[in-house]
């Protein structure tokens, strides 16, 4: 994001920080319903919160990102996500059986 524009002289206008924001808003909303609407239709429904809330506000963080910041900066939070997912599910495979083991 960037801090200054030299099109109006250093400065980024409120204005235009109000914009991303209300289009993340609207994107990540959209998405949202679409991940939803998908996990309606997968059993078991405890997974429908994990296929609602991550990937639709990935794909919507990207999605801004791209038309504000740029590709490069698209390619960093891509990665950043495949490393959080890589993350997420060593720790689920570590999880299940520990929790097995010891119960919740």
């Amino acid at each position: 994001m960037p801090v200054s524009d030299p099109r109006r002289g250093g400065k980024v206008a409120m204005a235009d920080k109000v914009v991303e924001v209300l289009i993340k808003a609207l994107a990540g909303g959209l998405f949202v319903v679409a991940f939803a609407a998908l996990a309606e239709m997968l059993a078991p429904k405890r997974l429908a919160g994990v296929f609602s809330a991550a990937p639709s506000v990935a794909l919507a963080s990207l999605i801004v990102t791209a038309v504000s910041a740029g590709v490069p900066d698209v390619a960093a939070g891509a990665r950043g996500m495949l490393v959080g997912a890589v993350a997420f599910t060593v720790y689920c495979l570590a999880a299940v059986p520990l929790v097995r083991r010891w119960g919740a």
